[in-house]
């Protein structure tokens, strides 16, 4: 009778550890993740730095350029959204524009979870491309800047 309420005791250890951590690795996986470009802003005024955050935010905001965006990216097939305007409002709702002051870059990007960061790395420099080409053909300033970060 010893041996098997240690055996059924042991069991019930081995379940309880696998189901812990199973439940620890399905929490980590559905983490919210960030993955963006990060643009340095070293050498770049405040005030100039500011501007481009804010007109960044302006134009991610456009449906034209969302629209755009979903597109070029494969966004639509990439997320396995059904039509294109559910593709456009969810693009909407995970676009990112920050400035991490501690790095001093601009993060441009989209949030998720961390089991669709490879879909995520796929995605975030469409987002730039896109962006940065509009803020490009607005702004000379940035058009240079842009083009000796390419150098």
């Amino acid at each position: 009778m010893g041996g098997n309420k240690f055996a059924i005791i042991g069991l019930v250890v081995v379940l309880v550890l696998g189901g812990a951590a199973f439940g620890i690795y399905t929490m980590k996986m559905n983490a919210v993740a960030f993955q963006g470009i990060s643009l340095p802003m070293k050498g770049v005024e405040s005030e100039q730095r500011d501007r481009w955050v804010e007109a960044f935010e302006k134009i991610a905001g456009e449906e034209v350029v969302v629209k755009r965006i979903v597109q070029e990216s494969d966004y639509q097939n990439l997320m396995g959204l059904e039509g294109e305007q559910a593709a456009v409002d969810d693009l909407t709702k995970r676009m990112k524009i920050k400035y991490r002051p501690r790095k001093n870059t601009i993060e441009i990007g989209l949030t998720g979870i961390r089991k669709e960061i490879e879909v995520l790395k796929l995605i975030a420099p469409k987002i730039y491309q896109v962006c940065g080409t509009v803020l490009a053909a607005n702004d000379g300033e940035f058009e240079d800047f842009s083009s000796q970060k390419r150098e």
